[in-house]
């Protein structure tokens, strides 16, 4: 099975940053290892990015659209003074893997707040975020992972932890996994 794993931002563009660290830098080291496991456990992986580069939303949901994938990881890290992951699934997805996923980071000891998906105000009926607007329905399951926030000191000592990072990673994996 195809999986795509985006790592979120990069390039010019940064992403959220606290204390010096850079969620763009962030997403692509818990992405670079994403990939590196799912191959491992027989996954054909797409990563939309694989250095820091900036890609446009046409691009990035172009590589996306074109992988062949059925699933779609996007991973991010959060900013807002909040705690905790999230993660945030397509209006067209009934939110199951969303759920799971959400699960399996909570089991590695990170705070965890919501699975949501959301509506666009200008756009009734569409997705309000890009990832999914534009992705759905070449690719069914596009979901946004938010691992904590970045100007939280707790959520960003975990998150910087590169064996937090890994058992992240291996949660996320696992709950692919079990559902497909």
């Amino acid at each position: 099975m195809k999986l795509c794993v985006d790592a979120g931002h990069g390039g010019n563009d940064p992403g959220a940053s606290a204390a010096g660290i850079l969620e763009k830098d962030l997403a692509l080291s818990i992405s670079l290892y994403m990939a590196k496991r799912a191959q491992e456990l027989g996954f054909k992986v797409i990563l939309t990015r694989d250095e820091d580069k900036k890609l446009t939303s046409t691009a990035r949901t172009n590589i996306v659209m074109n992988s062949g994938a059925k699933i779609c990881l996007s991973n991010h890290i959060n900013a807002g003074k909040g705690t905790g992951a999230e993660v945030i699934h397509s209006l067209h997805s009934d939110g199951r893997l969303a759920k799971a996923i959400l699960e399996g980071i909570k089991s590695t000891g990170m705070p965890t707040r919501r699975v949501y998906s959301k509506e666009s105000t200008s756009q009734p009926g569409k997705d309000y975020y890009f990832m999914h607007r534009l992705t759905y329905p070449a690719v069914p399951e596009t979901l946004i992972i938010e691992y904590g926030f970045i100007d939280n000191p707790s959520d960003r000592a975990k998150l910087t932890d590169p064996e937090m990072q890994k058992q992240l990673v291996e949660a996320v994996l696992k709950a692919v996994c079990v559902y497909v």
